[in-house]
């Protein structure tokens, strides 16, 4: 987590044993960090994801009964109880080239 200032504030890490899609992993990791700000008192949250899939199905309330829809459907849940936060997309940054001299 960064602050508005983008100064570290917190990370966290976590491991799950099981079999899981690629996309359910980063839907846990934004459950997490969710109930992280939550823990934390934070007040205004903005998370930020490079799975537009994900947060298109966040931002459309998207239910099911898949192990992934369950877990967008407590992330929902959540943002629902705590209003100020937002979850958004973003691009993956491109690493810069490296030229030689």
């Amino acid at each position: 987590m960064r602050d508005n200032f983008g100064s570290f504030i917190i990370a966290g890490v976590a491991w799950d044993l099981g079999i899981l899609l690629i996309i359910e992993p980063k839907a846990m990791a934004l459950k997490e960090a969710v109930q992280g700000a939550i823990a934390l008192h934070l007040e205004n949250v903005i998370f930020e994801s490079d799975s537009q899939t994900m947060v298109q199905a966040i931002q459309s309330e998207h239910n099911g009964r898949s192990e992934y829809s369950l877990i967008i459907m407590s992330i929902i849940s959540l943002l629902q109880v705590y209003p100020n936060f937002e979850v958004k997309f973003t691009r993956r940054q491109k690493k810069p080239k490296h030229t030689q001299h």
